[in-house]
Protein backbone atom coordinates (compact mmCIF):
# COMPACT_ATOMS: atom_id res chain seq x y z
CA UNK A 1 0.00 0.00 0.00
CA UNK A 2 1.79 2.88 -1.00
CA UNK A 3 1.21 6.13 1.52
CA UNK A 4 1.67 9.64 1.05
CA UNK A 5 3.57 11.62 2.87
CA UNK A 6 2.59 15.25 4.68
CA UNK A 7 5.44 17.40 4.18
CA UNK A 8 4.12 20.60 5.49
CA UNK A 9 1.52 22.36 7.04
CA UNK A 10 0.17 25.94 7.49
CA UNK A 11 -3.05 27.68 9.10
CA UNK A 12 -4.43 30.62 10.31
CA UNK A 13 -8.05 30.09 13.05
CA UNK A 14 -9.25 30.59 15.82
CA UNK A 15 -7.19 29.06 18.16
CA UNK A 16 -4.19 31.33 16.40
CA UNK A 17 -1.71 31.95 13.92
CA UNK A 18 1.16 29.50 15.25
CA UNK A 19 1.36 26.09 16.50
CA UNK A 20 2.30 27.26 19.91
CA UNK A 21 -0.83 29.47 19.78
CA UNK A 22 -3.09 26.60 18.53
CA UNK A 23 -1.76 24.21 20.72
CA UNK A 24 -2.05 25.94 24.06
CA UNK A 25 -5.82 26.44 23.21
CA UNK A 26 -6.26 22.36 22.24
CA UNK A 27 -4.15 21.34 25.46
CA UNK A 28 -6.46 23.37 27.50
CA UNK A 29 -9.59 22.37 26.14
CA UNK A 30 -11.04 25.21 26.17
CA UNK A 31 -12.37 26.98 23.00
CA UNK A 32 -11.51 30.43 22.22
CA UNK A 33 -13.78 33.17 22.97
CA UNK A 34 -16.11 33.61 20.28
CA UNK A 35 -17.19 37.27 19.03
CA UNK A 36 -21.02 38.05 17.70
CA UNK A 37 -22.10 38.56 13.98
CA UNK A 38 -25.67 40.02 12.73
CA UNK A 39 -27.77 38.00 10.11
CA UNK A 40 -29.51 39.97 7.45
CA UNK A 41 -32.67 39.65 10.33
CA UNK A 42 -29.98 41.39 12.40
CA UNK A 43 -30.04 38.46 15.21
CA UNK A 44 -26.74 38.56 16.80
CA UNK A 45 -24.40 35.17 16.49
CA UNK A 46 -21.24 33.77 18.44
CA UNK A 47 -18.56 33.37 15.55
CA UNK A 48 -15.30 31.92 15.75
CA UNK A 49 -12.58 33.57 14.17
CA UNK A 50 -8.99 35.53 14.39
CA UNK A 51 -10.28 39.10 13.41
CA UNK A 52 -13.09 40.97 12.84
CA UNK A 53 -14.91 38.61 10.06
CA UNK A 54 -16.80 41.68 8.59
CA UNK A 55 -14.42 43.18 7.08
CA UNK A 56 -12.58 41.55 3.94
CA UNK A 57 -9.25 43.42 3.85
CA UNK A 58 -7.21 40.41 4.52
CA UNK A 59 -9.28 37.69 2.67
CA UNK A 60 -6.62 37.39 -0.51
CA UNK A 61 -3.61 38.18 2.00
CA UNK A 62 -4.76 35.26 4.26
CA UNK A 63 -4.84 32.25 1.92
CA UNK A 64 -1.69 33.64 0.06
CA UNK A 65 0.27 33.95 3.66
CA UNK A 66 -0.81 30.29 4.28
CA UNK A 67 -0.73 28.98 1.42
CA UNK A 68 3.20 30.15 1.15
CA UNK A 69 4.11 29.38 4.49
CA UNK A 70 3.34 26.04 3.41
CA UNK A 71 5.21 26.01 0.10
CA UNK A 72 8.47 27.36 2.53
CA UNK A 73 8.74 25.24 4.96
CA UNK A 74 7.96 22.06 1.83
CA UNK A 75 11.75 23.33 0.47
CA UNK A 76 10.66 22.53 -2.45
CA UNK A 77 12.56 23.70 -5.79
CA UNK A 78 12.23 26.47 -8.34
CA UNK A 79 11.38 23.63 -10.51
CA UNK A 80 8.72 21.50 -8.62
CA UNK A 81 6.88 24.87 -7.44
CA UNK A 82 6.78 26.30 -11.10
CA UNK A 83 4.45 22.92 -11.96
CA UNK A 84 2.95 22.24 -8.79
CA UNK A 85 -0.83 20.94 -8.76
CA UNK A 86 -2.85 23.01 -6.11
CA UNK A 87 -6.42 21.82 -4.74
CA UNK A 88 -8.73 24.50 -3.59
CA UNK A 89 -11.68 22.83 -0.86
CA UNK A 90 -14.11 25.75 -0.20
CA UNK A 91 -17.70 26.62 0.00
CA UNK A 92 -17.33 30.37 0.10
CA UNK A 93 -14.70 30.55 -2.41
CA UNK A 94 -14.74 34.47 -3.07
CA UNK A 95 -18.15 34.82 -1.89
CA UNK A 96 -16.34 37.54 0.48
CA UNK A 97 -15.40 39.66 -2.14
CA UNK A 98 -18.60 39.71 -4.46
CA UNK A 99 -20.46 40.76 -1.48
CA UNK A 100 -18.11 43.52 -0.99
CA UNK A 101 -18.22 44.19 -4.67
CA UNK A 102 -22.42 44.40 -4.46
CA UNK A 103 -21.90 46.84 -1.66
CA UNK A 104 -19.74 48.88 -3.01
CA UNK A 105 -21.81 49.09 -5.95
CA UNK A 106 -25.22 47.84 -5.04
CA UNK A 107 -26.12 48.46 -8.76
CA UNK A 108 -22.75 46.79 -10.47
CA UNK A 109 -23.29 43.41 -12.07
CA UNK A 110 -21.20 41.57 -8.91
CA UNK A 111 -21.81 38.49 -10.37
CA UNK A 112 -20.62 38.89 -13.86
CA UNK A 113 -16.93 37.84 -13.49
CA UNK A 114 -18.19 34.74 -11.20
CA UNK A 115 -16.77 31.61 -12.04
CA UNK A 116 -15.89 28.37 -9.54
CA UNK A 117 -12.31 28.49 -10.28
CA UNK A 118 -11.70 32.29 -10.13
CA UNK A 119 -10.46 31.99 -6.61
CA UNK A 120 -7.52 29.53 -7.01
CA UNK A 121 -6.62 30.95 -10.38
CA UNK A 122 -6.07 34.49 -8.51
CA UNK A 123 -3.99 32.62 -5.75
CA UNK A 124 -2.21 30.54 -7.57
CA UNK A 125 -1.18 33.52 -10.40
CA UNK A 126 -0.17 35.77 -7.21
CA UNK A 127 2.09 32.52 -5.80
CA UNK A 128 3.92 32.15 -9.39
CA UNK A 129 2.23 28.42 -9.35
CA UNK A 130 1.95 27.14 -12.59
CA UNK A 131 0.85 23.37 -12.43
CA UNK A 132 -2.80 21.87 -13.11
CA UNK A 133 -5.91 23.71 -10.44
CA UNK A 134 -8.65 21.47 -9.13
CA UNK A 135 -11.46 23.15 -7.42
CA UNK A 136 -13.92 20.64 -5.30
CA UNK A 137 -16.76 22.48 -3.02
CA UNK A 138 -18.64 19.29 -1.72
CA UNK A 139 -19.65 21.23 1.58
CA UNK A 140 -18.40 20.11 4.83
CA UNK A 141 -16.10 17.35 2.85
CA UNK A 142 -14.16 19.90 0.38
CA UNK A 143 -11.17 19.73 2.22
CA UNK A 144 -11.13 16.11 2.77
CA UNK A 145 -11.60 15.84 -0.78
CA UNK A 146 -9.29 17.75 -2.25
CA UNK A 147 -6.89 15.90 0.32
CA UNK A 148 -8.11 12.32 -1.13
CA UNK A 149 -7.85 13.32 -4.73
CA UNK A 150 -4.47 14.91 -4.25
CA UNK A 151 -3.21 11.39 -3.05
CA UNK A 152 -4.46 9.88 -6.02
CA UNK A 153 -2.60 12.35 -8.19
CA UNK A 154 0.29 11.01 -6.51
CA UNK A 155 -0.44 7.83 -6.02
CA UNK A 156 -0.97 7.40 -9.92
CA UNK A 157 2.01 8.75 -10.40
CA UNK A 158 0.70 11.94 -12.01
CA UNK A 159 2.38 14.33 -9.63
CA UNK A 160 5.94 14.44 -6.99
CA UNK A 161 3.68 16.88 -4.67
CA UNK A 162 0.62 18.80 -4.21
CA UNK A 163 -0.46 21.83 -2.64
CA UNK A 164 -3.96 21.25 -0.65
CA UNK A 165 -5.98 24.36 0.67
CA UNK A 166 -9.10 24.43 2.50
CA UNK A 167 -10.27 27.79 2.91
CA UNK A 168 -13.75 29.68 4.30
CA UNK A 169 -14.04 33.33 5.51
CA UNK A 170 -17.21 35.26 6.68
CA UNK A 171 -19.64 36.07 4.60
CA UNK A 172 -23.69 37.26 5.13
CA UNK A 173 -24.82 34.62 2.75
CA UNK A 174 -23.44 31.47 4.81
CA UNK A 175 -24.63 32.87 7.94
CA UNK A 176 -28.18 33.86 7.24
CA UNK A 177 -28.75 30.54 5.34
CA UNK A 178 -27.68 28.55 8.34
CA UNK A 179 -29.89 30.81 10.65
CA UNK A 180 -32.72 30.16 8.43
CA UNK A 181 -32.46 26.54 8.54
CA UNK A 182 -32.04 26.63 12.28
CA UNK A 183 -28.66 25.04 12.83
CA UNK A 184 -26.88 27.97 14.49
CA UNK A 185 -26.59 27.42 18.51
CA UNK A 186 -27.03 30.92 20.01
CA UNK A 187 -24.08 30.21 22.76
CA UNK A 188 -22.35 27.04 22.87
CA UNK A 189 -20.76 24.22 20.87
CA UNK A 190 -21.95 20.80 22.32
CA UNK A 191 -21.12 18.23 20.24
CA UNK A 192 -22.85 14.80 20.78
CA UNK A 193 -24.29 16.32 23.66
CA UNK A 194 -28.10 15.63 24.56
CA UNK A 195 -28.80 20.01 25.14
CA UNK A 196 -27.12 20.47 21.85
CA UNK A 197 -28.47 23.29 20.06
CA UNK A 198 -26.26 23.39 16.73
CA UNK A 199 -22.70 24.42 15.39
CA UNK A 200 -21.61 27.66 15.71
CA UNK A 201 -19.48 28.99 12.41
CA UNK A 202 -16.39 29.67 12.06
CA UNK A 203 -13.27 30.90 9.11
CA UNK A 204 -9.90 29.58 8.55
CA UNK A 205 -7.38 28.85 6.07
CA UNK A 206 -4.88 25.66 6.33
CA UNK A 207 -3.04 24.77 3.34
CA UNK A 208 -0.45 21.38 3.35
CA UNK A 209 2.27 19.84 0.57
CA UNK A 210 1.71 16.23 0.01
CA UNK A 211 4.17 14.53 -1.28
CA UNK A 212 4.44 11.21 -2.92
CA UNK A 213 8.26 10.14 -1.33
CA UNK A 214 8.54 10.83 2.37
CA UNK A 215 12.11 13.12 3.25
CA UNK A 216 14.72 11.30 5.32
CA UNK A 217 13.02 13.40 8.59
CA UNK A 218 11.01 16.16 9.19
CA UNK A 219 7.44 15.17 7.79
CA UNK A 220 4.12 15.37 9.68
CA UNK A 221 2.30 12.26 9.12
CA UNK A 222 1.40 10.11 6.07
CA UNK A 223 -2.28 9.83 4.40
CA UNK A 224 -2.91 6.45 4.27
CA UNK A 225 -6.11 5.83 2.49
CA UNK A 226 -9.60 7.39 2.17
CA UNK A 227 -12.80 7.10 1.08
CA UNK A 228 -16.14 9.46 -0.20
CA UNK A 229 -19.10 9.18 -1.51
CA UNK A 230 -22.49 10.61 -1.70
CA UNK A 231 -25.65 9.61 -0.01
CA UNK A 232 -29.43 10.57 -2.07
CA UNK A 233 -31.43 9.16 0.53
CA UNK A 234 -31.79 13.03 2.42
CA UNK A 235 -31.52 16.58 0.88
CA UNK A 236 -29.34 17.30 3.96
CA UNK A 237 -27.24 14.74 5.88
CA UNK A 238 -26.40 10.81 5.44
CA UNK A 239 -27.42 7.86 7.30
CA UNK A 240 -26.04 5.70 9.87
CA UNK A 241 -26.04 3.13 7.67
CA UNK A 242 -24.01 4.97 4.23
CA UNK A 243 -21.68 6.31 7.01
CA UNK A 244 -20.91 2.92 8.03
CA UNK A 245 -20.13 2.69 4.42
CA UNK A 246 -17.69 5.10 4.09
CA UNK A 247 -15.96 4.55 6.99
CA UNK A 248 -15.64 1.05 6.19
CA UNK A 249 -14.19 1.83 2.79
CA UNK A 250 -11.53 4.05 3.87
CA UNK A 251 -9.85 1.52 6.49
CA UNK A 252 -10.33 -0.61 3.35
CA UNK A 253 -8.64 1.92 1.22
CA UNK A 254 -5.66 2.13 3.68
CA UNK A 255 -4.93 -1.38 4.30
CA UNK A 256 -6.47 -1.78 8.34
CA UNK A 257 -8.92 -3.11 10.28
CA UNK A 258 -11.22 -1.16 12.81
CA UNK A 259 -8.48 -2.53 15.61
CA UNK A 260 -5.72 -1.05 14.03
CA UNK A 261 -6.68 2.87 14.85
CA UNK A 262 -5.78 4.67 17.77
CA UNK A 263 -8.78 7.19 17.70
CA UNK A 264 -11.12 8.86 15.67
CA UNK A 265 -11.75 12.62 15.08
CA UNK A 266 -15.38 12.48 14.44
CA UNK A 267 -17.57 15.36 12.19
CA UNK A 268 -19.38 16.25 15.39
CA UNK A 269 -21.48 19.26 14.76
CA UNK A 270 -23.88 19.98 17.11
CA UNK A 271 -27.02 19.46 15.22
CA UNK A 272 -29.79 16.91 16.55
CA UNK A 273 -29.73 14.87 13.00
CA UNK A 274 -25.88 15.16 12.19
CA UNK A 275 -24.53 13.95 15.62
CA UNK A 276 -26.94 11.43 15.82
CA UNK A 277 -26.30 9.96 12.50
CA UNK A 278 -22.75 10.06 13.23
CA UNK A 279 -22.92 8.89 16.83
CA UNK A 280 -24.85 5.97 15.89
CA UNK A 281 -22.38 4.89 12.71
CA UNK A 282 -19.37 5.16 15.14
CA UNK A 283 -21.07 2.77 17.36
CA UNK A 284 -22.38 0.02 15.18
CA UNK A 285 -18.72 0.23 13.33
CA UNK A 286 -16.22 0.80 16.53
CA UNK A 287 -18.14 0.46 19.20
CA UNK A 288 -16.40 1.91 22.47
CA UNK A 289 -12.86 0.57 21.57
CA UNK A 290 -10.84 4.37 20.49
CA UNK A 291 -11.47 7.56 21.70
CA UNK A 292 -13.97 10.01 19.80
CA UNK A 293 -12.99 14.06 19.73
CA UNK A 294 -14.50 16.41 17.73
CA UNK A 295 -12.46 19.63 17.25
CA UNK A 296 -15.29 21.64 15.88
CA UNK A 297 -15.40 24.14 19.42
CA UNK A 298 -11.78 25.35 19.26
CA UNK A 299 -12.11 26.45 15.36
CA UNK A 300 -16.09 26.71 14.56
CA UNK A 301 -17.51 24.68 11.83
CA UNK A 302 -15.31 25.95 9.11
CA UNK A 303 -17.73 24.50 6.85
CA UNK A 304 -15.67 23.39 3.21
CA UNK A 305 -12.06 23.91 5.11
CA UNK A 306 -12.75 21.77 8.27
CA UNK A 307 -11.34 18.37 6.98
CA UNK A 308 -8.05 19.64 6.20
CA UNK A 309 -8.44 22.59 8.78
CA UNK A 310 -8.99 20.19 11.83
CA UNK A 311 -6.69 17.95 10.70
CA UNK A 312 -4.05 20.23 10.75
CA UNK A 313 -5.13 20.49 14.63
CA UNK A 314 -4.98 17.13 15.10
CA UNK A 315 -1.70 16.50 13.35
CA UNK A 316 0.15 19.59 15.56
CA UNK A 317 -1.73 17.93 19.18
CA UNK A 318 -0.61 14.51 18.21
CA UNK A 319 2.89 15.80 17.74
CA UNK A 320 2.67 16.74 21.46
CA UNK A 321 1.60 13.31 21.86
CA UNK A 322 -2.58 14.01 23.35
CA UNK A 323 -5.89 13.98 21.81
CA UNK A 324 -7.89 16.75 22.22
CA UNK A 325 -10.93 16.74 24.66
CA UNK A 326 -14.33 17.58 23.06
CA UNK A 327 -15.53 20.56 24.50
CA UNK A 328 -19.02 21.48 25.91
CA UNK A 329 -20.07 17.65 25.99
CA UNK A 330 -21.86 16.69 29.10
CA UNK A 331 -24.52 14.43 28.78
CA UNK A 332 -25.41 11.45 26.41
CA UNK A 333 -28.91 11.78 24.40
CA UNK A 334 -31.35 9.45 25.40
CA UNK A 335 -30.78 6.32 23.19
CA UNK A 336 -27.66 7.48 21.84
CA UNK A 337 -24.33 5.57 22.74
CA UNK A 338 -21.16 7.23 22.02
CA UNK A 339 -19.53 9.08 24.00
CA UNK A 340 -16.80 11.57 22.75
CA UNK A 341 -13.46 12.22 25.21
CA UNK A 342 -13.90 14.64 27.73
CA UNK A 343 -10.32 14.98 28.39
CA UNK A 344 -7.06 15.32 26.67
CA UNK A 345 -6.41 11.45 25.64
CA UNK A 346 -2.46 10.50 25.50
CA UNK A 347 -1.75 9.30 21.88
CA UNK A 348 1.38 7.16 21.06
CA UNK A 349 3.81 8.44 18.55
CA UNK A 350 2.78 5.82 16.22
CA UNK A 351 -0.37 4.79 14.73
CA UNK A 352 -3.47 5.39 12.65
CA UNK A 353 -6.27 8.14 13.66
CA UNK A 354 -9.50 8.23 11.22
CA UNK A 355 -10.91 11.78 10.28
CA UNK A 356 -14.58 12.09 9.38
CA UNK A 357 -15.66 14.84 7.56
CA UNK A 358 -19.48 14.52 6.52
CA UNK A 359 -20.88 17.18 5.11
CA UNK A 360 -24.77 18.64 3.64
CA UNK A 361 -26.28 17.17 1.28
CA UNK A 362 -25.23 13.67 1.87
CA UNK A 363 -21.51 14.25 0.83
CA UNK A 364 -19.30 12.41 2.94
CA UNK A 365 -15.46 11.99 3.56
CA UNK A 366 -13.32 10.00 5.56
CA UNK A 367 -9.38 10.17 5.55
CA UNK A 368 -6.68 7.77 7.86
CA UNK A 369 -3.93 9.36 8.53
CA UNK A 370 -0.96 7.83 10.01
CA UNK A 371 2.74 8.91 12.51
Amino acid sequence: MQTTSIRSLAMQAAPGATPPERLEVLRSGLPPQAIGVSDQTGQRWPYMSRRRPDTTASFWADMAAVAEDALNAADLSDHARATLPVLLGSTCLDMPDLEAALHSQPQAPALMNAHCGRTLDQLATELGLGGPQFTLSTACSSAANALLHARRLLVAGRAEHVLVIGTEFYNRLTLSGFASLLLLSPDTFRPFDADREGLILGEAVGAMVLSRQPRDRGDLGRLLGGATGCDPSSPTNSSPEFLVRIMQQALDDAGLTTDDLLAIKAHGTGTPSNDAAEGAALDRLFGNRHPVTSLKPYFGHTLGACGLVELAGLLEAWSAGFLPATPGFRTLGSGEQMTPITQPHPLPAEGAVLCNSFGFGGNTTSLVVAR
